[in-house]
């Protein structure tokens, strides 16, 4: 040992400039504001990541092969270029489907990337209490019972059981911008109600979270911020009606044919010059399923006074 420290002339001053440059390093890159980063990271690493991992392996279940065959489905369907409108919504598994074009176990490739979803919803999980309670030793005590919990086997099976963290996500990040919003801020709203409605596209069973913070809403800044709202939660159905129109390669039967299968209450943009989309709104007229509920105008205070849109319900809603 004495002649390699001689050797290669590693002296006890040598040591000591070695640990005082990685301390001092160390204090450069540790401040507050990393720090503040830095401590959800790991929490949700050491309790969501690890406990994941112990499951990565095991056999498939009812729920996880589901899933797993749907997303192989999808992906079957759209590598044929054939319609993908005969499954219900799988939002989540069409969004991870790619996986089937890459050789290896997608069993164990999925429940990675699950893995991976339920770590970045604990970071938000996470900041969102952190926000609340404004003491980081609180949040940590309460995050990792309660992390070790929700990720317990009978909740998330072997990985990749359910869409839920992946709808945890939009929400939590809902939370995060309605935690920073005010009743001046004219953005965050349309945000808001954008993210919500992703999650409840991940997960349906959560719309009464979405009719919840909609009376929140109006209860607390009134129907002008709910307007915001529920115009920004209408962003993701109106994504999903364009990618529908230019799936059927804007074939005006086949969408009005997928149109009158699902039924959907619509909300229709007409301002926007995208290709095809200026045709959607008389497609859903000829349908004769719908009444044109309400006209939305243009307005400064809302999506910088632009957009206009046609509010479309079902003649038999009830």
């Amino acid at each position: 040992m004495y002649k390699f420290l001689k050797f290669f002339k590693i002296t006890s001053n040598s040591v000591n400039n070695c640990i005082r440059i990685t301390l001092n390093m160390l204090n450069s890159f540790i401040t507050p504001r990393t720090l503040h980063l830095l401590i959800p990271i790991v929490l949700a690493i050491l309790t969501t990541g690890f406990l994941r991992l112990q499951l990565l392996t095991g056999l498939p279940e009812w729920d996880g092969g589901y899933y797993t065959f749907a997303s192989q489905y999808i992906y079957s369907l759209l590598s044929q270029g054939k319609d993908i409108t005969v499954l219900p919504l799988h939002l989540y598994q069409l969004m991870v489907a790619w996986v089937f074009g890459i050789e290896g176990n997608q069993f164990i490739m999925l429940r990675l990337i699950d893995g991976l979803v339920a770590i970045v919803a604990s970071i938000l999980l996470f900041k969102v209490i952190l926000k609340e309670s404004r003491n980081t030793l609180f949040t940590i005590i309460l995050m990792i019972p309660l992390l070790i919990m929700m990720n317990n086997i009978q909740y998330i099976g072997f990985g990749f059981w359910n869409s839920i963290w992946a709808s945890y996500i939009p929400l939590f990040a809902a939370l995060l911008a309605w935690q920073k919003s005010s009743k001046k801020d004219s953005l965050s709203f349309y945000l808001i109600g954008g993210l919500i409605s992703l999650g409840v596209l991940l997960r349906e069973p959560f719309l009464v979270y979405f009719i919840f913070a909609g009376i929140a809403i109006h209860i607390s800044y009134g129907w002008r911020i709910l307007l915001k709202y529920l115009i920004g939660s209408a962003a993701p159905e109106i994504i999903s009606l364009r990618a529908l129109y230019v799936r059927l390669n804007y074939n005006k039967d086949k969408f009005a044919k997928a149109i009158e299968k699902h039924r959907p209450t619509l909300i229709v943009a007409t301002t926007i010059p995208w290709a095809g989309d200026l045709d959607i709104p008389s497609m859903v007229e000829q349908t004769n399923l719908y009444n044109k509920v309400d006209w939305v105008p243009k307005n400064p205070d809302v999506h910088a006074g632009w957009m206009t849109a046609i509010i479309y319900r079902l003649k038999d809603f009830k």
